[in-house]
């Protein structure tokens, strides 16, 4: 009696024979024209995931190289047997171009070779200190500064320049010292370096124009007191002869400055001489300038017009219409009047 064979224990689950009795998987075909390829290990997107695009699986795989790239392509910490030769042979370098001296150039390399950044700053900061202090003994040692008789000079001769210009604003405060002060500052007349800068010296400075503008203005006052004392107004100095013993010599008499004296007589006739009268003055400057319209010496020309009719005119030999200015004094009149 034959007997049958009894079916493979492989076979028994009905699913696994249905999977293996299925065809096979076609082998790739490259896609018709005009289709992009698949590359194999991406996933496309699908219904079920459509946010699993090609895009993304780029972005992980440039996100891993450019990870790995970075590990690679980051330099390894280098140790201070490396780097310090290279720093060495840099500083002795700069030392020799810079002309140091042995002592400088061991320093040099000292610094060079401290193992740490701190160790480094640590010896700059010392070093910075120790010049600080060279410094400071250097500034402690210098002699103490007096205004000597040669400035004390000029400044006198400048402040006085400034008081007989004819393009001045007013007689008092900074229009009176500014210009003086821009004048030492450009031909220093012995100064040292830098002095506007130090205070307390500056102040020494200062304090000799003041002096000299305030004994300048005095000396102006009592010449105009002086010239009115006779009650006779024929016994009165003229505005020239006022106007030449103010200027005592230092600059030419021009009929512009003749005009500014009559100005200031006229203010001390007219008013309370003792009281106010170089602000009197300045106010009438400004008022002038005010309604001059353009035509500065109008108002000029009436007050020394005025002076000549109370106090007498001007003789022949006092004539001053054709007169040129000092250089000196020119060279002030000009900065005053920019």
């Amino acid at each position: 009696m034959t007997h049958s064979r009894s079916p493979s224990p492989v076979f028994s689950d009905p699913g696994l024979k249905d999977a293996m009795d299925a065809p096979s998987s076609p082998a790739y075909e490259p896609p018709p024209c005009g289709q992009p390829a698949t590359t194999p290990g991406k996933r496309k997107a699908t219904s079920d995931n459509p946010g699993a695009s090609d895009n993304e699986d780029n972005d992980l795989e440039l996100s891993d190289e450019t990870g790995s790239s970075a590990v690679q392509s980051s330099p390894l910490v280098a140790s201070n047997s490396s780097t310090t030769p290279s720093l060495k042979q840099l500083g002795r370098h700069l030392a020799k171009r810079s002309k140091l001296r042995p002592d400088q150039l061991q320093e040099v390399d000292s610094f060079a070779m401290a193992a740490t950044k701190a160790e480094r700053d640590v010896q700059l900061l010392v070093h910075i200190l120790s010049v600080k202090n060279m410094l400071e003994k250097i500034v402690v040692e210098q002699p103490k500064f007096e205004v000597t008789k040669y400035l004390d000079d000029n400044i006198k001769r400048i402040a006085l320049g400034v008081l007989l210009s004819t393009n001045i604003a007013s007689y008092t405060g900074p229009d009176t010292m500014t210009p003086v002060e821009e004048h030492l500052k450009r031909d220093r007349f012995g100064m040292p370096p830098n002095i506007e800068r130090n205070t307390a010296d500056w102040k020494k400075v200062i304090q000799k124009i003041q002096y000299h503008q305030m004994q300048i203005r005095a000396h102006f006052k009592r010449l105009i007191e002086a010239s009115v004392e006779d009650k006779d107004p024929a016994q009165h100095d003229t505005v020239f002869v006022l106007t030449k013993a103010m200027a005592a010599g230092a600059c030419d008499i021009t009929i512009g400055l003749c005009a500014r004296v009559a100005l200031m007589r006229h203010v001390y006739m007219n008013g309370k001489p003792d009281k106010d009268f170089w602000p009197k003055v300045n106010e009438r400057l400004a008022s002038m300038r005010k309604s001059a319209k353009g035509n500065k010496k109008k108002g000029m020309v009436h007050y020394l017009t005025k002076d000549c009719e109370a106090h007498g005119i001007m003789s022949a030999d006092e004539d001053c219409d054709n007169v040129v200015q000092t250089k000196f004094q020119q060279e002030i009149d000009d900065a005053l009047e920019n």
